[in-house]
């Protein structure tokens, strides 16, 4: 159940989608579904661009002037943790927050607009999405799935296999939890799925600290011919 006031809304834009997913040109013209989207201005870039995207949240379900204090609020907090930055920091962190800012911005204002098209569905893991099995190329999770690996097993368990339902293919970012360690979960799903899916670590241009440049890339062995020996 969500809870409004663990809300934070802090958006990130198609081009660090790009660098964390590694999405080519080919990825970014199939069918995507992106699970715990959050605030990001992913969907609406793929919209100006004609391309197809529908974003998954529980967030989704409040109102567009809640998101918006919620995020101000954020932003004021963001303010006064930088003000006790060394000045070098200072930079590096105001740049990130200017890209946040403006993401979670351009979500704000195509929103409403958004839901009323389908783009953003109100959905919160393990649950069953309303969409038909496979019915998406590609499935996307940033910063949710791993992160939170006090979650357990069986909810990562649980939320994967709907991915890997609704999804031909399936990549998860980052690999770490909320301390920056490796989660224990990646192990478990690895072994989950390993006998009927290729299970790929892949390393990404995007690292927010040096153990978070992977993701986890799963796909069918039937949609790559490979075989086990």
């Amino acid at each position: 159940m969500l809870n409004i006031n663990e809300i934070v809304p802090w958006g990130r834009n198609l081009e660090e989608y790009c660098s964390m997913f590694s999405l080519s040109a080919g990825d970014l013209s199939k069918s995507i579904l992106c699970f715990a989207d959050g605030t990001g201005s992913f969907n609406f870039e793929m919209y100006q661009q004609g391309r197809k995207a529908i974003s998954l949240d529980p967030v989704y379900s409040q109102e567009t002037e809640v998101l918006e204090e919620k995020f101000n609020e954020a932003l004021e907090y963001s303010y006064v943790y930088v003000s006790q930055l060394p000045g070098n920091e200072q930079k590096i962190f105001l740049e990130t927050e200017q890209i946040r800012e403006k993401a979670t911005n351009l979500f704000l204002a195509d929103f409403e607009t958004g839901k009323q098209e389908g783009r953003y569905v109100p959905y919160e893991f393990p649950h069953r999405t309303p969409f038909a099995s496979q019915s998406f190329e590609l499935g996307l999770c940033a910063h949710f799935l791993f992160l939170y690996d006090r979650l357990g097993a069986d909810f990562h368990y649980a939320s994967v296999s709907e991915m890997l339902r609704v999804c031909k293919e399936v990549r998860i970012f980052p690999l770490t939890n909320q301390m920056g360690e490796e989660s224990e979960m990646v192990l478990h799903i690895t072994k989950r799925w390993e006998q009927t899916h290729n299970v790929e670590r892949v390393d990404v241009a995007y690292g927010f600290h040096s153990l978070g440049h992977q993701m986890l890339r799963i796909t069918p062995i039937a949609e790559t011919g490979y075989l086990r020996g």
